[in-house]
């Protein structure tokens, strides 16, 4: 599938730390972090157009099933739960993203 590079998966290593390498170079990691950013940002804008795509879909399928009279608990239940989950997605991205900048922060400067 897709092949991660050794950078890569040390922006990856560091993001579950919390920390850079010690003496990690600004000249290497300032690029690494800011194209991590980019793709965690690109990735937000997509999932969130979809997530509202997706959210608009069960908001009219539970409005033309309540009118049907066919809506039972199960529909509602299950149409909250999505909802709810969907409307997380903003948290999950600020989250991730509040992590990339922690450790731009402590770069030091050139």
């Amino acid at each position: 599938m897709f092949s991660r590079t050794p950078a890569q998966r040390a922006v990856d290593t560091a993001l579950k730390n919390g920390a850079l390498p010690p003496g990690a170079p600004t000249q290497v990691w300032g690029p690494l972090l800011a194209d991590k950013r980019a793709t965690l940002a690109r990735m937000r804008t997509i999932t969130l157009t979809l997530a509202a795509t997706i959210w608009f879909m069960l908001t009219i399928a539970t409005i033309i099933s309540a009118a049907e009279g066919s809506a039972t608990f199960t529909t509602y239940l299950r149409s909250a739960v999505s909802m709810i989950t969907i409307a997380a997605l903003p948290l999950a991205f600020h989250y991730h993203l509040r992590k990339v900048d922690q450790l731009a922060s402590q770069l030091r400067p050139l």
